[in-house]
């Protein structure tokens, strides 16, 4: 991927950005524009790939943004369906834990 992103990235529609390989995206989740870092865990939300497990975990926990939080959420729904095991969910297994 080159270095000027396609305008894609910047927008928010149903449409999706050209695919791009795990670590483009990585660094994507990391852009200082949200709309980047949505579309980047979107691509992963459809796309799950348990490299990406740390920097989900990271950008959940950082983020401000309430759509990209939403978004990172549902990736790592993703990953946990797609048998990754997500430590936000392990006390969802454990019934000695209140939830």
């Amino acid at each position: 991927m080159s270095e000027e992103l396609d305008p894609q990235w910047r927008t928010i529609s149903r449409f999706q950005p050209d695919e791009v390989d795990t670590e483009t995206l990585l660094r994507l989740l990391k852009h200082d524009d949200w709309q980047v870092r949505f579309n980047a865990a979107r691509v992963l939300r459809f796309n799950p790939d348990a490299r990406a497990l740390d920097e989900l975990l990271k950008l959940f926990k950082r983020e401000k943004h309430g759509a990209v939080r939403h978004m990172v959420a549902l990736a790592l729904g993703a990953l946990h369906e797609a048998g990754v095991e997500v430590p936000l969910f392990a006390d969802l297994h454990n019934p000695a834990v209140e939830t």
